[in-house]
């Protein structure tokens, strides 16, 4: 045909499909059929009915259903229409050899096939434990959480965001999981975990604030005094006694502003979440805020008089050393005078020798904390090495366990 006579050809009667055409899905998707388990609370025991092997044994049954949907098929055999008495091996009508074939080239396909399912499982289980883990709600005591707590402020909040995490698990409007055809019902021990959930919760959150109360009016009534102290001292002391007071105080005071400054942090942290949790605070309740402003004027006041004590720190450097030469005067004489009043010998009455015995145990207690004033002080100026022991110390300590 020539081009112009082409409209003559009835393409419409052609009756072989192109390629583009012809599309089939191969294979097909595998409808696996839904297992169903269910989270169950009775007499305060939490478990899954059914078990979780069940899933395991219900894959690997549909796994070996669509292997066999392959394997099962028959083969075309050359043979069916020769009419004989041959006999032909069963096992060569299907193709069930085919599996033996692959573990033995390639048997990847069916580890991963298997490793699908272990993985499947595993996530399963993960989820469940997530759920069983709450049965501690009913198994633990409180007396042994406020004994292995204590009073320690920060594991109490610990204690109180780790709930708080812990619950979103259970806090939601769905009472089903999915993980592929396995499905976890748990809408019948929701609610129970719920409520038991909210009553650790307030018991908990009482606790806590009981705690974080008396905790902050302590520390309230240990910093206001601590700066009526400071106030009531002066680097200006007319004695030397008072001026090594007034050094070891300052210092002392020094040492724990750290640790101060982190329990004002807690006490900040603390009130918030006892106000997200929606704490009844008693009318005793010290605010926040009063003890940050003690700690303000108390932390003001240090650094004014830390900062007189390093003005003159060479009249206190002299009347330290001046301190430091009349203890160790006072430790030569009273050990001179132990070792001649020492109530050793024998005609010596017991009462009468218990009772010079506690005489000098007192100077002798009293004499240990006057020299270990003056060494903090000496330390706090820079007159001594911090832990150096002089001949005196040892004396003086030898003598006290006499």
């Amino acid at each position: 045909l020539s081009e112009d006579d082409s409209f003559l050809v009835d393409t419409t009667m052609d009756t072989t499909p192109s390629f583009a055409q012809v599309q089939f899905k191969a294979g097909g998707t595998p409808e696996m059929e839904s297992i169903h388990h269910e989270l169950h609370i009775t007499n305060q025991l939490m478990y899954l009915q059914p078990p979780l092997e069940l899933s395991r044994c219900h894959l690997i049954t549909q796994l070996h259903k669509w292997i066999s949907t392959v394997t099962g098929l028959q083969r075309i055999q050359s043979t069916r229409y020769q009419v004989g008495l041959e006999e032909t091996d069963p096992s060569d009508q299907t193709y069930r050899s085919l599996l033996g074939k692959l573990m033995h080239d390639n048997s990847q396909p069916l580890v991963d096939a298997y490793g699908a399912i272990e993985g499947l499982l595993e996530g399963v289980d993960l989820y469940v434990k997530e759920w069983l883990q709450y049965q501690s709600l009913w198994d633990m005591e409180f007396s042994n959480i406020t004994s292995k707590l204590g009073e320690d402020l920060n594991m109490w909040q610990k204690l109180l965001l780790d709930i708080k995490k812990s619950r979103r698990t259970i806090d939601t409007t769905e009472t089903m999981r999915k993980f592929g055809p396995v499905e976890i019902h748990y809408g019948k021990v929701q609610s129970k975990v719920n409520f038991k959930y909210d009553s650790w919760h307030k018991e908990i959150v009482g606790r806590f604030g009981s705690l974080l109360g008396q905790n902050m009016q302590d520390f309230y009534n240990t910093i206001s005094k601590a700066r009526t102290e400071l106030e009531n001292h002066s680097v200006d002391a007319s004695s030397t006694s008072e001026a090594v007071h007034f050094i070891t105080l300052l210092q002392s005071l020094k040492r724990q502003l750290k640790e101060w400054d982190n329990q004002i942090e807690v006490y900040g942290t603390g009130q918030k979440m006892l106000e997200r949790s929606r704490y009844q605070f008693p009318t005793s309740w010290l605010d926040v805020d009063n003890v940050e402003g003690e700690w303000g004027a108390f932390n003001e006041i240090l650094k004014r008089k830390d900062s007189n004590m390093q003005s003159q720190i060479g009249t206190l450097q002299m009347k330290i050393v001046a301190e430091d030469k009349v203890i160790e005067q006072k430790t030569i004489e009273l050990l001179q005078d132990w070792e001649r009043k020492k109530p050793v010998q024998g005609e010596i009455r017991p009462d009468s020798a218990t009772s010079t015995l506690t005489i000098y145990e007192g100077t002798f207690t009293r004499l240990k904390e006057e020299r270990e004033n003056v060494i903090k002080a000496k330390e706090a100026l820079e007159l001594a090495e911090p832990g150096l022991v002089t001949p005196g110390d040892d004396r003086l300590a030898v003598a006290v366990e006499e």
